[in-house]
């Protein structure tokens, strides 16, 4: 008898990779029906709930002086209300005064199109294409004229005509009944009203309830950590109500800018189109070309010449682009929250969804999907997909483009961090635990050996195309950072004769990272007024017996990534070089590990200073070659006031806050 087969009881992780994909995409498709089924309904509550955004601040804002709840919400949907329909009644106002004026602009109208058709005719390639349709019309007249065959009857038309005249016939509609003419009129309305009556009924329940929808929305959430799920609506709520206030105060500022640069051109109901461009601008990227094609259009009819059409277009090309490039960047910050990729989609899902609703509710749909996506682990892939927040943090950034050896874009994103930090701070920062995510990569073989090389080299390029940056910054962009410490920049005059015509030498301990740590530390080593070089890396070095020029290298640095097996090859290395040169000066690196741990992993001899930043292995070997301690000053900003200064021990340099964790 054959044993039974042996089910797994785990599935493997690319199974339930493509389940979780697989859940998505159904769960998607489920939301997606039921708002394409349900948008009747639906439309009214998301207008209502970004409606409850907009009039939150108000509301809090009539509680804080002693005005009761039900009571600031009632007065804030019905001052709402208010400016909504003086809107619409000045709209129909300006609308039917338009409607008026029509008329007396139609010649002026009828002799541009005929100047700007009489442009088309004469210029050549019209001209060809005018000539080539006069052509194809008068072959197909012709062939309509000629008959299809001599033996087919005559066509009726070419028929004798009867003796006997037929009998003209009338027909006349009674005239409509009273309730049919008024079931004429209200049945267009029925629906906006219907629509108008579920937002007010909508927006209403959400102002009142607003605490125990809160708390159910808290509930389904989960109470295991109902402390940060609160802090987490909070916060969104605030951030929804800034952003979509401060929309409607910049749309309504554009609409008054509007208004008045139409009305000092001349344009007819300048108020009607300003109104519009403020409506219009709700509708990202197209909705202020759809707001300017009508001011335009009656620019034409209204002025003889062109000058109106020109300021008028002119008046869009510049308040657009001045609302969107430096008002906006002002008012809301440089992260609105969302990508340009996200916005436009987001537009064509919510109006191929929707239609003229969804245009307009795309951006704050899309908004607080982004919103949501940031607290709620479960919609994190919605935060991931649509918001502007960069998908990869700048050390994995860093890593990923010196991994495929794009030193440009490297260098690039280097330039923008380097605006608020100092390049010392950055090498620490980022660049150091960039080459920490190599490591983690190298010692679980995901990195080909070739690509191992590429690094080290893309490092060495990438260092070297930072030369023109300063190794301090002194104006730092974010005033509440701490004060930073700089490191001097040693003159030959403060070196001791004995290590001035040395050079210091960087030896990587076990891989190709640990040459990229060298070059970092190399270049830093230069900067700071000592003259570095870096051995490169070859596969079995440290198990060789090697020949160390002790008069060339005085001070040796030992770059070492990882706390295992890489710090007995450093400490190996370390007592090789000792063994034939007991003067040379050791100072170990264990760039991955707390001070703590480097101190228990130990270096070739009591005397040897340990480093775990490169803050920390330039400090120590300014130590050594100048007779004293190197003390560090800070930079704080403009002035430095209140900043100590910190004296650097020649054993072990104390890290700050950049620390990093054993890897």
């Amino acid at each position: 008898m054959q044993p039974s087969p042996t089910v797994p009881t785990e599935l493997p992780a690319d199974i339930w990779r493509v389940i979780y994909v697989a859940a998505y995409a159904v769960t998607a498709s489920i939301i997606i029906m039921m708002l394409y089924v349900g948008g009747e309904v639906i439309q009214p509550l998301a207008l209502a709930a970004l409606l409850s955004f907009v009039l939150a601040p108000v509301i809090r804002y009539l509680t804080k002086i002693g005005v009761g709840k039900t009571l600031a919400v009632i007065l804030s949907v019905a001052l709402a209300l208010g400016v909504l329909s003086g809107l619409s009644f000045l709209m129909a106002r300006q609308i039917a005064s338009l409607a008026a004026e029509v008329p007396k602009y139609e010649q002026n109208l009828r002799e541009k199109i005929q100047a700007i058709k009489a442009y088309a005719v004469t210029s050549g390639a019209m001209q060809k294409a005018s000539d080539t349709l006069e052509d194809l019309k008068k072959e197909l007249e012709k062939q309509k004229a000629a008959p299809a065959n001599p033996s087919d009857p005559p066509p009726l038309a070419q028929l004798p005509a009867s003796p006997a005249a037929p009998i003209p016939v009338e027909l006349h509609s009674r005239p409509p009944a009273f309730f049919e003419q008024f079931s004429s009129v209200i049945e267009p309305l029925i629906k906006p009203i219907a629509q108008t009556a579920l937002v007010i009924l909508f927006l209403l329940f959400i102002l009142l309830q607003r605490e125990d929808l809160r708390d159910r929305a808290l509930r389904l959430a989960g109470t295991a950590d109902l402390q940060r799920s609160t802090l987490a609506m909070k916060d969104a709520g605030r951030k929804l109500s800034k952003f979509f206030l401060l929309q409607t105060a910049m749309n309504a500022g554009f609409g008054i800018v509007i208004s008045i640069g139409l009305w000092i051109i001349g344009v007819p109901t300048p108020l009607l189109w300003g109104m519009l461009a403020g409506i219009m601008r709700f509708v990202p990227f197209i909705g202020s070309i759809i707001a300017a094609v009508f001011p335009i259009a009656l620019a034409a009819a209204v002025d003889p010449g062109w000058y109106m059409v020109v300021a008028t277009a002119v008046l869009f090309l510049i308040t657009e682009p001045v609302a969107g490039h430096i008002v906006e960047p002002l008012v809301y910050g440089k992260n609105t929250g969302l990508s340009p990729l996200a916005v436009v989609v987001a537009t064509i899902f919510w109006t191929l969804l929707w239609g003229p609703v969804g245009l307009l509710l795309a951006t704050p749909l899309t908004l607080c999907l982004v919103v949501l996506g940031k607290y709620i682990p479960g919609l994190n892939l919605l935060h991931l997909l649509l918001g502007d927040e960069p998908a990869l943090s700048p050390i994995e950034r860093l890593y990923q483009r010196l991994m495929v050896g794009d030193v440009a874009e490297a260098v690039e994103q280097a330039e923008e961090q380097l605006e608020a930090q100092s390049l010392l701070k950055y090498q620490d920062g980022v660049v150091m635990k960039a080459l920490g995510l190599a490591h983690i990569d190298t010692i679980e073989n995901k990195i080909p050996i070739e690509h191992r090389a590429r690094l080290a080299n893309s490092t060495r390029e990438f260092v070297a195309e930072l030369d023109e940056q300063p190794i301090t910054q002194e104006d730092s962009a974010d005033p509440t950072a701490r004060a930073e410490r700089v490191l001097p920049v040693l003159e030959l005059a403060s070196i001791q004769a004995e290590y001035r015509a040395s050079t210091i030498l960087c030896i990587p301990a076990r891989s190709d990272v640990d040459e990229a740590a060298c070059h970092v530390l190399a270049d830093l080593l230069s900067r700071h007024g000592l003259k570095a070089v870096t051995a490169p890396y070859e596969e079995g070095a440290a198990h060789r017996h090697f020949i160390f020029n002790s008069d060339e290298h005085r001070i040796v640095c030992i770059s070492c990534f990882g706390a295992d097996v890489s710090s007995a090859h450093a400490r190996y290395i370390a007592r090789r070089i000792l063994k034939q040169s007991p003067t040379t000066k050791i100072v170990a690196c264990y760039w991955s590990v707390l001070p703590e741990a480097a101190v228990k992993l130990g270096a070739a001899s009591a005397t040897s200073p340990i480093a775990t930043t490169l803050h920390d292995a330039v400090a120590a070997c300014q130590t050594i070659v100048s007779e004293r301690a190197i003390k560090t000053e800070f930079d704080d900003g403009a002035d430095g006031a209140g900043a100590l200064p910190e004296t650097v021990s020649p054993t072990i340099a104390q890290r700050d806050d950049q620390s990093t964790q054993v890897i």
